[in-house]
């Protein structure tokens, strides 16, 4: 599998991983019945060399982990909310050079998701 391509394929591969997982016997799928996942994070500044680190280093660990014959998903976990990555002009302007859409890459805090608020 090619690095973009693999980038591509995150939020479903993470999609199908958590929610869709198959399950033979009509049971409520556990934890223990799922895949390994293996995150990569960044820094928490979520820079341009943050974010750029973390898909690279992703993708290599995903590569080890299918030549071991390993079905554990590695995600790169990018370090912001989504609504925020605009904000990272640097990584708009390369991302879009490579044409990574940001919309496929996965984020501390999905869009929609509900803020935690303490009182």
């Amino acid at each position: 599998m090619a690095f973009f391509e693999y980038v591509r394929g995150l939020r479903q591969a993470l999609r199908l991983h958590a929610w869709e997982a198959p399950n033979n016997a009509g049971q409520s799928t556990t934890a223990a019945a799922l895949p390994a996942l293996h995150v990569v994070v960044g820094n928490d500044a979520a820079d341009l060399d943050s974010m750029a680190g973390a898909l690279v280093r992703a993708f290599c660990v995903h590569r080890r982990y299918v030549k071991e014959g390993s079905d554990t998903l590695v995600v790169p976990l990018i370090y912001i909310a989504e609504r925020d990555f605009r904000l990272r002009t640097e990584a708009v302007f390369l991302f879009d050079k490579l044409g990574i859409d940001y919309r496929s890459l996965v984020y501390r805090r999905p869009p929609g998701a509900p803020t935690t608020t303490t009182t």
